[in-house]
């Protein structure tokens, strides 16, 4: 990959295959300064607000979405350079200190005659202790139930949301090119040329995105019972994805007819979804509406 010298912007060659989490220096060719390069994660993205940055597995150059221009990967790992050496982390421990306080030593009390007590029945005291227990038991597990349901289903609801986000960009990925000729003015083709056909970097974005999008699928395969309904109509709208997605990979005939095809295939696409977004439930409904706010291909959805 091509990186910038952060001390004079030059531009230098670097094997981002070499770079790792530790980091590695470089000697700029133009200014002779060292500089430090090193690789995070895609959630580290958030505190990294100034310099440029690249994609760790095909080293093109990385904007604000959530997927690599260059390759299509989603959520890929990133590459950045920085004229000083990063500080390493710390582990800190915390030594607890626990103080005892003792008390003062008290005088034994004069020994008084008391009456003998009637024995007391073991039975009694056994069971009470062993009813507590059973009623501890019972409100641990009937928590444990509650707690693992909850989590289930946000688990489900930030999957679901997910296949939503790749089907659409998938969708507007397939379409982009038909709707770019139907958008030109009418003198620049002729509706009896061959089909528009995308090129194989275009048609590896495609599978890329499809093949994140069944990995998905399958997480949302088991719904809990009040998401049934809406899983039924996320499979509809998977259905029209995949024929949208074949449509664009294998287009045949006229300009005319292709683009005939990719109206009603859109028309069917935008159908599906009213009908999903109006059956949701509210935690799915709600899990959209944080989804709409963190990608941006769902704000139009």
């Amino acid at each position: 990959m091509n990186c910038t010298c952060p001390k004079c912007k030059a531009s230098t060659h670097i094997d981002h295959s070499e770079i790792t989490e530790k980091g590695i220096d470089r000697i700029c060719g133009a200014c002779k300064s060292r500089f430090w390069l090193y690789r995070e994660s895609f959630g580290g993205r958030a505190l990294k607000k100034r310099g440029e940055i690249f994609c760790a597995v095909c080293g093109g150059e990385l904007d604000r979405s959530i997927a690599c221009p260059s390759c299509g990967i989603l959520y890929p790992e990133y590459v950045f350079a920085q004229a000083t050496k990063a500080v390493p982390k710390r582990t800190v421990h915390v030594r607890s200190t626990y103080y005892i306080r003792r008390r003062p030593a008290r005088k034994p009390l004069p020994k008084k005659t008391v009456a003998p007590k009637k024995p007391v029945k073991k039975l009694k005291i056994v069971n009470k202790y062993t009813i507590s227990a059973a009623i501890l038991a019972v409100l641990t597990l009937a928590g444990s139930v509650v707690y693992s349901k909850y989590k289930a289903v946000k688990e489900y609801s930030a999957n679901y949301t997910k296949v939503l986000y790749g089907i659409k960009t998938g969708t507007d990925l397939s379409l982009k090119p038909f709707e770019k000729i139907a958008s030109s003015p009418a003198s620049s083709f002729s509706p009896l040329d061959p089909a528009p056909s995308l090129s194989s970097n275009e048609q590896s974005r495609l599978n890329t995105i499809k093949t994140q999008i069944d990995k998905n699928m399958k997480k949302t395969e088991n719904p809990p019972e009040k998401f049934v309904s809406a899983k039924e109509n996320l499979n509809k709208l998977y259905g029209v994805y995949v024929k949208i997605h074949a449509f664009a990979l294998q287009s045949s005939g006229s300009t005319r007819d292709s683009l005939e095809s990719a109206e009603n295939l859109k028309t069917e696409f935008k159908k599906s979804s009213r009908e999903l977004k109006s059956a949701l439930p509210k935690q799915l409904s709600d899990e959209l509406e944080n989804a709409r706010a963190k990608y941006r291909n769902l704000r139009d959805f």
